[in-house]
């Protein structure tokens, strides 16, 4: 487990003391949201959330940073989540809700979201994830020191859908560079499988989030599109991480089980998760292209990791089929399983 920040490290933590009494700290929160622009700006896309809103939003409103707006932009949702935030906004004037009339996609949801931002610093979060109190305040403070940051985030783990945690990720600290080139190369370089996705909701300046094109989907699939904006916004300002754990990223239920299928449709799906690691790293190409900053000889090693990195993915998964393909060959031969389905 990581270390647990210490709240008296943010310095308006004791503005959200919990012994501070809960009519005072009403009204100071009330006065906060009407004297005008909120520091941060929260977005909070979901889409039939009702599980873990609830969870989410408490989680949210009991930061100890207080100056921010949180907007729930709900796509549509056919579940309870419209009931669950106007609760949480008739008692919290932060909370603003505003709802999508049809169901137009999660990365339009995720950009609405941001459009109605009007704070300077902004973050996008789950419906289903957890903060540590202090997650928000430390993530300013980050910010204000390192002028030349666009991206503040912390140590996180994996929960599950009952808050017991599942999963670390210690490798996240070896993506913080000053220097351009190499904090390109460290993300880019680094195995997807080490979360370093989870960055799209770390605190952003919301000008240079603006400038990356917010969700916008650079690789022809979409798949991984996450990354690939965080990789626009890391080739637009600098990356800033605290260690202590701050984030519960929540894992979501594991779909129920099915059969294996025939050799041809795994097939398929192997080719079809192929294709979109292909489309990834195109989108990577495409945004290496774009950054500005670079010298043509740091250009041309970003591509080459680019495709040295697919030709690896690549070499692995046919690898893999090959050895599936002479498992089912060999119980074919033996007459231990039935013939190859169309």
């Amino acid at each position: 487990m990581g270390r647990q920040p210490s709240l008296g490290a943010d310095p308006d933590a004791r503005a959200g003391h919990p012994l501070l009494p809960r009519r005072e700290e009403r009204a100071r929160r009330r006065a906060a949201a009407l004297s005008g622009e909120p520091i941060v700006s929260v977005g909070l896309p979901v889409r039939n959330g009702q599980r873990f809103l609830r969870q989410a939003l408490a989680s949210l409103l009991s930061q100890t940073f207080t100056e921010f707006e949180l907007i729930v932009s709900d796509n549509a949702s056919t579940d309870e989540t419209a009931e669950i935030v106007q609760e949480a906004a008739s008692s919290d004037p932060r909370v603003c809700y505003h709802r999508n009339g049809v169901d137009i996609g999660a990365a339009a949801n995720f950009n609405r979201a941001l459009q109605l931002a009007r704070g300077d610093l902004f973050m996008w979060a789950a419906g289903d994830d957890m903060w540590h109190p202090g997650f928000i305040g430390s993530m300013v403070s980050l910010l204000r020191e390192s002028p030349a940051a666009v991206l503040a985030f912390c140590d996180f783990d994996n929960i599950d859908a009952s808050g017991r945690p599942v999963r670390e990720y210690p490798h996240l600290v070896e993506l913080e560079a000053s220097d351009l080139f190499p904090r390109l190369t460290n993300y880019l370089g680094q195995p997807e499988a080490w979360g370093k996705a989870n960055l799209i909701y770390g605190l952003m300046r919301r000008q240079a989030i603006l400038e990356a094109g917010g969700l916008t989907t650079w690789s022809p699939h979409g798949w991984g599109q996450d990354m690939l904006v965080v990789f626009r916004l890391l080739s637009l300002g600098e990356l800033r991480l605290a260690r202590n754990r701050m984030f519960h990223k929540r894992l979501a239920p594991p779909p129920a089980p099915a059969g294996r299928g025939t050799l041809w449709s795994r097939l398929a799906k192997r080719r079809e998760s192929l294709r979109g690691w292909r489309g990834y790293f195109e989108g990577y190409q495409r945004l290496i292209d774009m950054a500005e900053g670079l010298t043509d000889s740091q250009r041309a090693a970003l591509r080459a990791l680019a495709r040295g990195r697919y030709v690896e993915i690549r070499r692995s998964d046919l690898a893999a089929l090959r050895q599936e393909a002479r498992r089912k060959i060999l119980r074919i031969v033996r007459g231990s399983a039935p013939r190859l389905a169309p």
